[in-house]
């Protein structure tokens, strides 16, 4: 919002140097358009223009205002087809002369009375958007009112803009904007969970300055006017959370001890009261935020307390920094105490134990075949052990060992199972044999065999060679003892074969 003020102030400079207007005789054309743009972008309720006139100025500037005051009635929607310096109203729309606000809050023209001409130049307030409903308030000095007169001497003495504490703009704040028509701009924020009604004007609002230039050269350039606009925290609130947003509480304060609590319902910015009335068990969940802007406001004020001092150009002042304090509810905690918690954890534990069953399965599984595979190789090492002398067992074991190795390489053994099943050739054990059998390199079946084809001579031998052998056969014969006339006789017989 401080940049969009900035943005202001400079065109009013930027415009002023390029029609050649002379300060302080300066009216804004089309203002209300002008400043009705610049109260969306700021979220203000009211923007205005004020040159600094001197006491030298005064009659002139008097004259001026009168011979210009057509802005009034282009501002309320009239078709002002003359120029501003040819309409020339019957009787004058606004205070013919500047007038100051007293003790009492009324407006009273500078002369009327014993008031002293002011040293400093007169801050006039001069253009309004919208339109004032009583233009009494134009050309009032605004160094007179409890509102800006200490923030107008400290932006002209620091060059910044300023913002002002939380401030009771009070029933002169009316005749700018009536009662009804200021309810009307709050009413969709009016009330609270309590059901407690707020006058739109007992709403915390603010008062914002930012100077104008008479140049854009920083060196040389004097203040020579300002924008204002009064800002209602309500707005600045209102609009920050989409629709269905849980409700938050944000309490406003700065550090002159003024605090203010709403409640917000998603875009809905709802005032509680005067007060932090947060809600106390929730105290250690609070979130902070700073604003960008440090407003300052003049120690004048007894019921302002805390703050931080300094002075500017021998003026005295009291720094009260804003913050936001953000708080949950106890509406936005039962919000999320639902049981979507404990589902998500049954759920979570149904795949688990899902997953512990499947997995059980599976290694039962593997385990059961590792149980078949093995008596299977018990069954078949049985087998071999009977058929085969240990020296062929080993041998066939080896062989069988070594063609594993290969075959998980992508190797081809020349031995070992190729006896037992095909070989890459696609010829069976069975054929090969009856091809053995049948003569090296002769024909068997459809397949030819040639010399070298035939695994059969490229494996080893299961037996042993023995070049020479004997075989003995050995038995022996008992005489039977008869009554017969021949003798018994014991015959041994030995049979011997030697190749």
């Amino acid at each position: 919002m401080i940049d969009s003020m900035t943005s202001r102030s400079e065109s009013i400079t930027s415009l002023v140097l390029a029609t050649g207007m002379q300060w302080p005789f300066v009216t804004i054309p089309h203002f209300e358009i002008r400043g009705d743009r610049a109260r969306k972008e700021s979220l203000a309720e009211t923007f205005g223009f004020s040159p600094l006139v001197s006491a030298a100025d005064k009659d002139e500037w008097e004259a001026y205002t009168i011979q210009n005051q057509a802005w009034v009635l282009e501002g309320r929607g009239f078709d002002i087809d003359t120029t501003q310096e040819d309409f020339m109203p019957s009787s004058p729309l606004i205070p013919t002369e500047i007038t100051y606000q007293n003790e009492m809050g009324t407006l009273s023209p500078y002369g009327a009375v014993n008031e002293s001409t002011p040293d400093t130049p007169f801050a006039v307030n001069w253009q309004m958007s919208p339109v004032p409903a009583l233009t009494a308030s134009v050309n009032s000095n605004l160094r007179t009112s409890p509102l800006y007169r200490h923030l107008i001497q400290l932006m002209v003495d620091s060059h910044n803009t300023v913002l002002s504490n939380f401030v009771d703009l009070g029933e002169s704040y009316d005749n700018v904007i009536t009662p009804e028509d200021h309810q009307a701009l709050h009413e969709e924020f009016v009330g609270s969970s309590e059901g407690t009604f707020f006058r739109a004007r007992d709403r915390p609002h603010s008062v914002r300055l930012a100077p104008i230039y008479d140049t854009f050269q920083t060196a040389s350039r004097q203040v020579v006017g300002m924008v204002w606009s009064i800002v209602p925290w309500d707005w600045q609130l209102a609009g920050l959370l989409p629709d269905g947003t849980e409700t938050i509480y944000v309490v406003l304060d700065n550090s002159c001890g003024q605090s203010y609590t709403y409640e917000i319902r998603g875009p809905t910015a709802i005032l509680v009261g005067p007060g932090d009335l947060h809600e106390g068990s929730y105290e250690d969940m609070v979130v902070e935020g700073s604003f960008s802007q440090e407003p300052a406001v003049l120690d004048y004020n007894a019921s302002i307390v805390g703050g931080d001092k300094f002075t500017v150009e021998g003026h005295s002042y009291t720094l009260c920094k804003y913050r936001a304090l953000i708080y949950p509810t106890s509406e936005m905690e039962e919000s999320y105490d639902t049981g979507r918690p404990e589902t998500f954890a049954i759920i979570m534990g149904g795949i688990f134990l899902l997953t512990g069953m499947i997995f059980l399965i599976f290694i039962r599984y593997v385990q059961q075949r590792q149980d078949m595979v093995m008596a299977t190789a018990t069954r078949t090492s049985a087998i071999v052990s009977s058929l085969f002398p240990a020296n062929v067992r080993d041998r066939i074991m080896k062989d069988a060992e070594e063609q594993g190795r290969l075959d998980a390489n992508g190797g081809k053994a020349r031995g070992g199972n190729w006896r037992l099943q095909g070989g890459e050739d696609g010829l069976g054990p069975k054929f090969k044999l009856e091809n053995f059998i049948a003569a090296k390199g002769g024909k068997k079946g459809d397949v030819s065999l040639e010399d070298g084809e035939l695994d059969a001579f490229k494996s080893k031998p299961i037996a042993d060679l023995f070049p020479d052998a004997t075989v003995l056969f050995a038995g022996e014969y008992k005489t039977l003892n008869c009554n017969c006339s021949l003798p018994l006789q014991r015959l041994h017989l030995t049979l011997t074969f030697s190749f």
